[in-house]
Parts: C-alpha cells; sequence; structure tokens
C-alpha cells in the first residue's frame, strides 16, 4: 500500500492512487496549476501596457 501525500492515510492495493495513469494526470495536473500561478505572478510585476501595440511615438 501506498501513502496519500501529506495526509498519512494509507490507499488500499486497488485504489485509483496505484494507477500510473491517474498519478501521471495528478502531476500533469498540479503542474499546470503550477505554471499558472507563476502566469500570473508574473503578469501582475509587468508594466500596465506590456505586450500592447507601440504608439505611434514609439513607432
Amino acid at each position: 500500500m501506498a501513502s496519500i501525500r501529506n495526509s498519512g492515510e494509507v490507499s488500499p492495493a486497488g485504489s485509483a492512487y496505484q494507477r500510473p495513469q491517474v498519478v501521471r494526470a495528478l502531476f500533469e495536473a498540479a503542474a499546470s496549476l503550477e505554471r499558472q500561478e507563476r502566469f500570473n505572478r508574473r503578469k501582475v510585476e509587468l508594466p500596465k501596457n506590456a505586450g500592447g501595440p507601440w504608439t505611434e511615438d514609439e513607432d
């Protein structure tokens, strides 16, 4: 039996947590959430007009 991360609970041998496809899907979901968090954090730090079109004066 494997331990469920951070809870201390032990999952049964036939549990979905023992299936490689489920483990990979959970890993990818966690990675996606972390990427989104980094993106949002960086977006807040950028200037207000970052990524926008240039004005005639700037061009």
